[in-house]
């Protein structure tokens, strides 16, 4: 079984890796493009409509995606077709208020970017839709299919969106660029996925997930959307949208290798999943993912940070200078979060623990709140926001490390045997795939 884990987790790891890196390639190409061709004014706007959705995602997301991963007592055609419609008339709320209200103009929080707002809502609907499909060949563990749909929705997307920039829709092109991904994902989904369409609905399943895992998810969901989230648009809001997209989109390029860890979840996710209480089998899974970021992450984040005030003027333009050192900070910011986002996935499916995450973000909302009236009285703009989000992040790592290592019984040992085991089967792929090339 051990061997099984492993090999499993690190040879299938290196064609996903190669599948998302291409992923990562394509969207710095497209993404620093689009940077040349607009202003940051137009970023900073496009996250303050994005935020907007994001609130409606953390009100209606109660944990449906853990559930059908979890689920293995009901019919999987009951399971995935329940699953289905809670997705879908809970991401059709969005959509329908925008449609009623016209984005409620009159707001001046929203009046900003009312004009985009039925478009988002709309990618916000097929979003929804496709997590079903999405999760099914996750449990399923066809990764490397679904990290290639992704490329190819990704380009597709990103051509759209450059045709539209040069045909004069400015920060239209953007939301084109989302909607767009979000059909393209669907469609190659829907295609893709062993299951279609039924019309069963099982509200017992549904009460059972509620209890399960929603009322801990979402409460966890809310306030992690204030952690991660609502930066950009807060800066948007208070200091302009120019200040507003010079964040945004220093926090993007920062966390753009996170894809690394993207990966590691992925490969992580259903092995948690399958080997649920067996805190042995767990703690291999887990430190193989923390000691491969650890490995391949924190060289990249160090080498961008220290060459940013070279390739971002060359890269972006002189209208982005501004956003040097906030990127550069906001590497230390990514290098730490590499070490968070997947974690909580060993919480959720591998200990069942969900209540940990909502403590959690508690823990770490405290921390931001703290720096925040400390340092708005010496800092202002993208840059407080920048050093905010840096020092919790920070806490939160510490905090959820801490847990960790007793929760799993880690030791030193443990980490340098995790190395040891990456190391080895490096090799032995390198050597299949040298020989294979010789053949």
């Amino acid at each position: 079984m051990k061997k099984n884990i492993e090999s499993q987790y690190v040879l299938k790891g290196f064609s996903l890796l190669a599948s998302h890196y291409g992923s990562m390639f394509f969207s710095i190409f497209f993404t620093f493009w689009l940077a040349r061709l607009l202003d940051p004014a137009d970023f900073g706007r496009l996250v303050i409509g994005v935020f907007s959705l994001d609130i409606f995602n953390a009100l209606t997301d109660w944990g449906w995606d853990q559930a059908i991963l979890h689920e293995h007592e009901a019919q999987a055609e009951v399971v995935y077709a329940t699953h289905l419609k809670i997705r879908f008339f809970l991401g059709l709320i969005p959509l329908l208020v925008v449609a009623a209200t016209g984005y409620v103009k009159n707001i001046s929080f929203f009046s900003d970017v009312h004009g985009i707002a039925l478009l988002l809502a709309l990618a916000f609907l097929f979003e929804k839709i496709s997590l079903t499909y999405k999760t099914i060949l996750e449990r399923e563990y066809r990764l490397c299919q679904l990290a290639g749909l992704e490329i190819v929705s990704l380009v597709l997307s990103f051509v759209l969106a450059l045709v539209s920039v040069k045909n004069g829709f400015g920060v239209s092109a953007l939301v084109v660029q989302r909607l767009s991904e979000k059909i393209f994902l669907c469609a190659g989904y829907v295609y893709a996925s062993s299951w279609r369409f039924s019309r069963e609905f099982d509200f017992l399943l549904l009460k059972k997930w509620i209890h399960s895992f929603g009322i801990a998810t979402a409460c966890s969901g809310l306030v992690s959307l204030f952690l991660y989230d609502f930066m950009g648009a807060f800066i948007g809001v208070s200091h302009g949208t120019h200040q507003g997209g010079l964040y945004a989109r220093s926090f993007k390029m920062a966390t753009l290798p996170l894809i690394f860890t993207t990966v590691c979840g992925r490969l992580a996710t259903p092995l948690y999943a399958t080997n649920v209480g067996n805190l042995e089998q767990l703690k291999k899974i887990f430190l193989l993912a923390q000691m491969t970021k650890f490995l391949v992450i924190l060289p990249i984040q160090a080498f961008l940070a220290f060459l940013a005030p070279v390739w971002m003027i060359i890269v972006l333009g002189e209208s982005w200078r501004q956003a040097v050192p906030l990127y550069q900070l906001l590497c230390l910011y990514g290098a730490l979060r590499a070490f968070y986002d997947d974690v909580p996935s060993l919480f959720l499916y591998g200990l069942r623990q969900p209540w940990i995450m909502f403590q959690q973000h508690l823990v770490q909302g405290g921390a931001l709140f703290f720096a925040t009236v400390v340092l708005c009285n010496f800092l202002t703009g993208a840059f407080c926001g920048a050093v905010v989000m840096t020092i919790g992040m920070f806490v939160g790592v510490v905090v959820l490390w801490i847990r960790t290592f007793f929760a799993l019984h880690i030791s030193w040992n443990d980490c340098t045997d995790a190395i040891a085991t990456i190391y080895r089967y490096t090799l032995n792929f390198g050597r299949r795939l040298v020989g294979s090339r010789s053949e």
